[in-house]
């Protein structure tokens, strides 16, 4: 059986980076129209391959085989994120050890997301690996819901990884549309089931468009670099102020400000633009000029690449499935959208 998955890219529009990076507090974020993919399907042992794709053309950039008594896979540059995936589910699962043991698998991802863009382009791909493996494998889907493999993912690129990271960028990916995420209780990275998981309240239904374009210049930058000096300064002034108390620290005082914008975003959200007792003309007009400033801005990225072309903030579904079973008589093919 063989198996393609999508899944979209986020961006953070208020909050940033309040996602238990700096901060458990919360933003809203959206899927955006970018995606990576991932193709998965039987092998012997087990096959991790980097694609790169033209078009409808797909070629192989990198391939590694392994067996399964060589898993934990060691890292080395060389495809990690995938690796990581694995690894984690093999540590987790413990009904992914048995089945993985009896057949082998091949993982090849591709992407269309502008490398080190600020879209969550890593996640993606352990988002994908995870997603596909529980499919390959038919992994109970309660024990291996989506919240979980969204805290899986974080914790591939924190702990397996040593990339300082939040939830965002683990959750929006799965869950689509626009959002108001919550992550309160969620600071300091605990095991899973000793945290609460990510609130994600859709605002899809408020929201016709959102009046905003993303644009990738290309500089190639690494958010980690960033939150692997603030992240260690947040919680070293938020963990002294909570033993000894007084005046709020600077740090814990600037991110609690960035959330002021996150929730104040999704009341004025509600209450301005599509509230839904609000009257219908006053609905349509908001729509239109939402739409009228998307149609304006979207010429900025005009004289772009195609790679860096703006993508529009829309209510993108999370992750996509294409189910493509072969057998002696005929080929079944299905579609199923996660969420939609």
């Amino acid at each position: 059986m063989r198996y393609k998955l999508t899944i979209p890219a986020r961006i953070n529009v208020l909050g940033n980076p309040a996602d238990a990076c700096e901060g458990d507090f919360a933003t809203i974020s959206a899927a955006v129209d970018v995606r990576a993919g991932a193709v998965v399907e039987p092998a012997t042992g087990l096959v991790l391959e980097a694609l790169r794709r033209t078009g409808s053309d797909f070629s192989s950039v990198l391939r590694l085989e392994f067996q399964p008594d060589e898993i934990p896979l060691p890292y080395d540059g060389d495809l990690d994120l995938l690796k990581g995936a694995v690894n984690r589910l093999h540590g987790y699962s413990a009904e992914f050890r048995v089945k993985f043991a009896q057949r082998g698998v091949r993982v090849a991802t591709w992407t269309d997301v502008p490398r080190q863009s600020g879209l969550g382009g890593s996640s993606l791909f352990v988002l994908l690996t995870l997603a596909g493996l529980r499919e390959f494998y038919d992994l109970d889907r309660l024990t291996h819901n989506d919240y979980v493999l969204a805290e899986l993912t974080q914790r591939v690129e924190a702990q397996e990884l040593g990339i300082t990271c939040g939830f965002a960028d683990r959750y929006v990916p799965l869950f689509g549309g626009i959002a108001y995420l919550d992550y309160r209780g969620k600071l300091h990275h605990q095991k899973i089931g000793q945290e609460p998981y990510v609130t994600y309240e859709r605002l899809d239904a408020y929201v016709d468009d959102v009046p905003l374009v993303t644009i990738s210049t290309g500089i190639v930058r690494d958010s980690g670099d960033v939150h692997g000096q603030m992240r260690p300064r947040y919680l070293q002034e938020h963990d002294a102020w909570i033993n000894t108390g007084g005046e709020t620290p600077s740090m814990v005082r600037f991110m609690s400000g960035a959330w002021d914008t996150a929730w104040r975003g999704k009341i004025a959200r509600r209450r301005f633009c599509l509230c839904p007792d609000a009257p219908r003309s006053r609905r349509q007009t908001h729509g239109n000029m939402a739409r009228d400033r998307c149609r304006s801005r979207s010429r900025l990225g005009a004289h772009l690449p195609p790679a860096h072309r703006p993508a529009r903030t829309r209510h993108r579904s999370g992750l996509n499935l294409i189910k493509t079973i072969d057998t002696t008589t005929k080929t079944q093919r299905s579609q199923r959208k996660a969420f939609s």
